[in-house]
């Protein structure tokens, strides 16, 4: 999900609704209004966002957001 970006991005609501698939039923991200770049030198800390369901637990917790992140919500 998150390969070949020269900094990370977490898209932060990755949910049923932001999932579309193509011509070959290969799932693509799309609705990237609440995405965040993260810088590898920062301690990346955010605001919950996303669709409620989706958002990992821990983020309530510690406020900093990683790529699990969004491994976590498209699995959900």
């Amino acid at each position: 999900m998150h390969h070949d970006c020269v900094l990370p991005i977490v898209h932060r609501d990755i949910s049923s609704n932001n999932i579309l698939l193509n011509d070959d039923y290969e799932p693509c991200v799309a609705d990237f209004g609440t995405t965040k770049l993260l810088n590898p030198g920062s301690s990346n800390w955010t605001t919950p966002a996303g669709t409620y369901g989706y958002v990992v637990p821990e983020l309530a917790f510690t406020m900093k957001v990683t790529e699990k992140c969004d491994v976590y919500s498209f699995g959900c």
